[in-house]
């Protein structure tokens, strides 16, 4: 199963065996459509703006997957879900949302190390280690002339630096802060859907 969010609405791409919930809009594809096909499918969605989601029911997911890829240019990002000693989570705030620290990946630099740099850099945290990997969260979304599908790939990670968090300013983060689990339940409120996403596919959320 894929699941692409347009903001804070969700487009699911999976097999006729998956089970679906509270899906708003549910088509059948054969996994052969072509990309003009498909196109009209999604460009519909998005424009439908009062449809929260769209389940895409694929014969060949993974033949559908592949041709949704080809309708955008892929931007390839990583970052963290970092946790200290006292188990909490460490979240930033950037345009009015409350994230996890993320960024592109470079040139010569593979998903992990990535990962470890943005974390870094705009947390301020000096030194972190990955325990392993988790999801791949995707978003698409217009850029110029352009539509970009961002691949953000996630990796669970500790750390016992304890030195003050320092936001990377000039990123446009104006908070980094640990958070207990009340402190996160109120944030979720202010996160974008693949975050809760992500953080309700780790447990570390429940029920949202």
């Amino acid at each position: 199963m894929f699941k692409i969010y347009v903001d804070d609405r969700l487009i699911t791409i999976a097999s006729s065996q998956v089970p679906l919930k509270n899906a708003n809009l549910v088509l059948k594809l054969n996994g052969s459509e072509k990309k003009g096909e498909l196109s009209k499918l999604i460009k519909s969605f998005i424009e439908e703006i009062q449809l929260p989601s769209l389940s895409l029911i694929s014969d060949a997911p993974d033949k559908t997957w592949e041709t949704f890829c080809s309708l955008y240019r892929i931007l390839e990002a990583a970052g963290g879900v970092v946790f200290n000693k006292e188990k909490q989570l460490l979240m930033i705030y950037r345009n009015e949302h409350w994230d996890l620290p993320k960024g592109k990946i470079e040139i010569n630099e593979n998903h992990a190390e990535a990962a470890i740099r943005e974390v870094i850099e705009e947390t301020g945290i000096k030194h972190v280690t990955i325990q392993h990997e988790s999801k791949t969260t995707y978003h698409i979304y217009p850029y110029k002339n352009d539509h970009i599908l961002k691949c953000t790939y996630w990796f669970i990670m500790h750390t016992v630096d304890v030195s003050p968090l320092q936001p990377q300013l000039e990123e446009g983060i104006t908070k980094a802060v640990w958070m207990n689990n009340k402190e996160i339940t109120e944030a979720i409120n202010h996160c974008y859907a693949s975050i809760i996403h992500l953080l309700d596919s780790e447990g570390i959320i429940k029920g949202i």
